[in-house]
């Protein structure tokens, strides 16, 4: 198993430019609303996705999800799986909100792609380069909202939020969310499904 202590330890979410201050402004709007949005309570964690992939006009770009999991679900649905707790395509809404869903986040993402330049249409489009940017806001900005104490206001405890990268890269989900979490609000399992160990933090 992967040993991602050092990369957590190493991992950097400051803003590069106002380019990246003006995503993680939008990000923590846009991720207070939905966790005010939910209507359960017991709630027991949230998740930021971020994928390529087509649109409904076949348009190829990027897209920002929001999903949340609650402990009622979790109870009702167990599986044997022991991972089915931080599988988010089994939680209660895997695709609750996106973010085009605001014109001035979905506004926001293509203006932060266009200004850090990346263009989707480009042949030579570096999605990891992307994606490793776009979490690097995400995580600040998780990281602003649970200073200012707005998951512990809402859910009346501090929750994970998953940093979710499509499906195929799990050890780059494992970093982001450690990153952007107290370690204590993972478990091995979440790891394991990763292909990672848990970090030795």
């Amino acid at each position: 198993m992967m040993d991602i202590t050092e990369y957590i330890r190493d991992y950097d979410c400051e803003p590069e430019d106002q380019y990246d201050d003006a995503l993680i402004f939008a990000l923590k709007k846009w991720i207070s609303d939905m966790i005010y949005s939910i209507p359960e309570n017991g709630v027991n964690a949230v998740a930021v996705c971020f994928q390529m992939g087509m649109d409904e006009n076949d348009r190829w770009g990027a897209d920002a999800s929001f999903a949340y999991n609650t402990e009622e679900y979790l109870a009702a649905h167990k599986v044997e799986n022991s991972e089915a707790k931080w599988n988010h395509c089994a939680w209660k809404e895997d695709y609750f909100a996106n973010a085009d869903d605001s014109e001035a986040v979905s506004g926001c993402v293509k203006m932060w792609l266009n200004f850090k330049g990346f263009d989707t249409d480009d042949e030579e489009f570096d999605e990891e380069e992307a994606v490793y940017c776009f979490f690097g806001c995400a995580v600040n900005a998780v990281r602003q909202l649970k200073k200012d104490g707005i998951f512990n206001e809402r859910f009346g405890k501090d929750i994970p939020v998953l940093m979710l990268w499509g499906l195929e890269y799990p050890e780059e989900n494992a970093l982001f969310t450690a990153a952007a979490n107290d370690i204590s609000l993972l478990d091995r399992d979440f790891f394991d499904m990763c292909g990672c160990s848990f970090p030795k933090l």
